[in-house]
C-alpha cells in the first residue's frame, strides 16, 4: 500500500502537468471568444476551436480533417489562419 507521501507526490506531478495545458487553452479560448463576440471569426474556425479544446489540444490536422468533414488542405489552411490570427 502506497504512503500518504508517495500519493501527494504523484498527485503533485499530475497537477504540474495539467495547469500549464489549462492556462495555455484558457488563453486560446479567451482569445477566441473575444473574435467570435466582434463577429471576426467564422463558425468553421469556432467548431474547429471547439474540437481542439475538448479534446486537449491532442487532434492532428489528419484528425481535425476527419471530424470535421474537410480535406487535410483545407484544415491545413483554416490552422494556418487561427495561428496567424492569435498573432495579431
Amino acid at each position: 500500500m502506497s504512503s500518504s507521501n508517495e500519493i501527494e507526490e504523484v498527485n503533485a506531478k499530475i497537477r504540474s502537468m495539467q495547469i500549464p495545458r489549462i492556462i495555455a487553452f484558457a488563453d486560446v479560448v479567451n482569445i477566441y471568444a473575444q473574435k467570435i463576440l466582434k463577429n471576426k471569426l467564422s463558425w468553421l474556425r469556432t467548431s474547429a476551436l471547439i474540437f481542439l479544446v475538448t479534446r486537449g489540444g491532442t487532434l492532428t490536422p489528419g484528425q481535425l480533417a476527419r471530424i470535421m468533414l474537410r480535406s487535410n488542405y483545407s484544415i491545413t489552411k483554416l490552422i494556418d489562419g487561427l495561428e496567424k490570427d492569435r498573432g495579431s
